[in-house]
Parts: C-alpha cells; sequence; structure tokens
C-alpha cells in the first residue's frame, strides 16, 4: 500500500481561494488525478497574496491544503521556508515546484537541499523581455541583481516548465544547463 506523493506548488495567483475561480478548480483537478494515479497523495498549495486576508488558516479540499503566505516580502519568505519544513516534518515532500524563478525558488532550492527534494521551476512570462522585467521587479531597486540570479539559480533545479519553445531554447542556452534539465511548454 502506497502512502502517496506528497507535491508542494508555490504560486502567487491569490484567486485560488475564491472556491469558484478557475485556479482554484483546477488545482482541485490535478488533486484528483494525482489521487486516480498514486492513491494517498497530497498536494500543498501555497500562495503568496494580500497582506491582510480575511483568514489565514489552511483550506483543505479533498487532496488539496491550500495555505496563504501573505504579501509576498521579507516575512512571507522566512513564513514559507518554516512551512516548507513543517510539512515535511508531517509527510514527506516528494517535490516541490514554484510559478517564478526568483525569491521563492531561492527557498524552495534551500528547502529541498536540506531534505533532499527535487524543486521544478516554472517560467511564465519571457524573462528577456523589458517589458516582462519591469512588471516583475516595479518596486525593486535591486531588480536587475535578482533578476540575474533567478537565472543563475535554474541551474540547480531538477526540471524547468516554460510558456513557450522558444523561451525554453534561450533559457537553456543561457543558463548552460546539464542533462536533466527538460523544458516544455
Amino acid at each position: 500500500m502506497s502512502d502517496g506523493i506528497h507535491l508542494v506548488q508555490v504560486s502567487r495567483d491569490a484567486a485560488v481561494f475564491d472556491q469558484s475561480s478557475e485556479p482554484h478548480q483546477r488545482q482541485l483537478r490535478y488533486g484528483e488525478e494525482l489521487q486516480r494515479r498514486c492513491p494517498g497523495s497530497t498536494i500543498s498549495f501555497l500562495v503568496f497574496g494580500e497582506r491582510n486576508a480575511p483568514d489565514s488558516s489552511p483550506c483543505t479540499q479533498k487532496n488539496v491544503t491550500f495555505y496563504r503566505l501573505g504579501k509576498l516580502g521579507i516575512v512571507s519568505l522566512v513564513k514559507l521556508f518554516n512551512l516548507l519544513i513543517k510539512l515535511n516534518r508531517e509527510k514527506r515532500i516528494n517535490v516541490i515546484t514554484v510559478q517564478t524563478i526568483f525569491d521563492e525558488m531561492l527557498i524552495a532550492l534551500l528547502v529541498g537541499k536540506v531534505i533532499g527534494t527535487n524543486v521544478v521551476g516554472q517560467v511564465h512570462f519571457d524573462p528577456f523581455a523589458e517589458d516582462a522585467q519591469r512588471d516583475q521587479f516595479p518596486w525593486c531597486k535591486f531588480g536587475p541583481l535578482r533578476y540575474w540570479l533567478g537565472l543563475k539559480m535554474l541551474r540547480f533545479v531538477h526540471s524547468l516548465r516554460v510558456v513557450g519553445q522558444r523561451i525554453g531554447f534561450e533559457l537553456s542556452a543561457r543558463t548552460a544547463s546539464h542533462e536533466r534539465k527538460s523544458y516544455s511548454d
């Protein structure tokens, strides 16, 4: 009998807290599919979002638990680190996936190294477009440094999911990725 796997997704899509939203329903469908393929599996969905969320307690539906981390910043990144460690103590995390290649990926890689878990990165925008870079770091004077570090950290992820084939090829060329990486769209 399998205990299933524990997948942790780190996201910035606070729309998942609206139970009627498409992102929320999609996560539940992912949970159902994971359960069908590997009974006993769970998904922990950790979300950066609004600072003063109405309810910060975890919400579980079926085999998916949603956690609010608060607005992205130093405090919520520490909270992410601590929550990942706590979740791993409760049920071993088999994979951590992050929806951006910046701050939260650094934390995921650190925790992944500590607990011996693979990290999968995702790129949902064209990181080489100036407009996208400006949109990712509109408030930060250290934006160029964070951007550079994000690209450098890609060599440490197990695999990477990107939104388009051209972006995948360019990321592969710029990050000196090794044979374990897979780029998909």
